[in-house]
């Protein structure tokens, strides 16, 4: 395997840990605290997610 291809997947393989962890802490912590932010928060953490979210795709779509 080609050093590009290993880093690739290890990057996808690391944007894939960090999105479930971001879930959990999604679901435990931050959507119960979500009613007291205000919505201009909330969009930037909508953004943050789908950066994330387009990170994991195309490393996916990349890996061998």
């Amino acid at each position: 395997m080609e050093i590009t291809n290993i880093i690739i997947l290890w990057l996808h393989y690391l944007a894939t840990v960090v999105w479930i962890g971001g879930m959990a802490f999604n679901i435990m912590v931050l959507r119960p605290s979500m009613t007291v932010i205000e919505q201009n928060e909330r969009l930037k953490i909508s953004d943050m997610v789908r950066i994330v979210m387009e990170k994991i795709v195309s490393n996916g779509k990349r890996s061998p």
